[in-house]
């Protein structure tokens, strides 16, 4: 039996008439109707004051067996596996909200009827520059439904998903300092880091100087990576040029100004590797050039380590983040690994050219 089936006969049983149970749970008369003729379901809120009313479970409300709950919770679940590849999101808007009726301390399906809210605020009235009554009022009901699925979630990966859902509503609703004290609560490690909620807490030049922080950590740590993979795991010396190219280009490419400041260790090593080559090939011109590039970029390492203020990238992927390298206990680290480089025997063939031996005075 369906639930207005059973409000239906548990209305009659009580002796109330449509208007009166309205009344008692303070909706409309024709949401009564509604629910009686099968057209929609109470609201969440309503499932306990109906059972209240009629003295039932939730269980008995919804007219469920024990096997029929079984049945029907393995009903739900499937649907909710891949509720978000499903386009009519109208239509699934009301199977979610069926599945919360039916089992309202259910995390899971709380945030799939929270989900379902979000994407239907941007209803094409929104879209086109209407009313934002609807927008406002689905977004809010999207929040309690995501927070009450965080309060109840068991499963980490629930209340993961659940926190992104609270922050991107709250933020949408302009309630950033209650989205960033969510965003806060997110554990360092799960998938969605919490950089990736605090940056959506934020507004105006913060919001760029933090993202713009991420995007410098995040290619840092690409770089340390394809480094490793040149430098130390290839072996074949075509394919470790070509890896070297690569990583050169990355670093020209997101800095098409030159002003590589900390990168400039980067450029360092790959002008070396560029020296390494040509020594070998018993080019001494390129071998040269290329050990200038190096001390060039060693310098400016060294400077910016000795340098106590923060140094202000100026490319567009990174001008509102300024890094401060400073080491108080710092040495000349680059300029001394430079020396030390040069005392391979690999340029042993070119020392006694004038140009290298000017660049070992200088």
């Amino acid at each position: 039996m369906k639930i207005g089936e059973k409000i239906r006969e548990l209305r009659r049983k009580q002796g109330l008439t449509q208007e009166k149970l309205a009344e008692l749970l303070g909706v409309s008369f024709q949401a009564v109707s509604k629910w009686e003729n099968g057209m929609n379901a109470p609201d969440l809120s309503l499932i306990a004051p109906l059972t209240r009313l009629f003295n039932v479970t939730a269980d008995e409300l919804l007219g469920l067996t024990e096997e029929e709950t079984d049945e029907r919770l393995s009903y739900f679940e499937e649907k909710y596996v891949d509720f978000w590849k499903r386009s009519d999101r109208e239509a699934d808007l009301e199977l979610a909200k069926q599945a919360v009726a039916e089992y309202p301390q259910n995390a899971r399906f709380l945030h799939w009827l929270a989900t379902d809210e979000y994407h239907t605020a941007f209803d094409d009235d929104y879209r086109s520059g209407g009313s934002k009554e609807h927008f406002t009022r689905s977004l809010e009901s999207s929040l309690k439904h995501n927070l009450m699925s965080y309060e109840l979630a068991d499963e980490q990966e629930t209340k993961y998903i659940s926190l992104h859902g609270i922050v991107l509503s709250l933020t949408l609703l302009d309630r950033f300092d209650e989205a960033r004290q969510y965003a806060e609560l997110m554990p360092e490690e799960s998938h969605i880091t919490r950089d990736d909620l605090i940056v959506m807490t934020l507004q105006g030049e913060e919001k760029r100087t933090y993202r713009q922080e991420m995007i410098f950590d995040a290619f840092q740590k690409f770089l340390v990576q394809l480094y490793s993979v040149w430098r130390i795991e290839e072996k074949d010396a075509e394919k470790k040029a070509v890896l070297r190219e690569a990583y050169a280009a990355m670093i020209e490419n997101a800095i098409p100004d030159g002003n590589y400041l900390v990168f400039s260790g980067h450029m360092c090593d790959i002008w070396l590797s560029r020296a390494d080559q040509a020594a070998d090939e018993g080019d001494a011109d390129r071998a040269v050039h290329a050990l200038r590039e190096a001390k060039k970029y060693a310098v400016e390492v060294d400077r910016l380590k000795h340098t106590d203020s923060p140094a202000q990238f100026t490319c567009p992927m990174l001008d509102s983040f300024a890094y401060n390298a400073y080491d108080p206990k710092a040495e000349d680290f680059y300029l001394d690994y430079l020396k030390e480089h040069l005392s391979h025997k690999r340029f042993d063939p070119i020392r006694s050219d004038p140009a290298f031996q000017r660049l070992m005075q200088e």
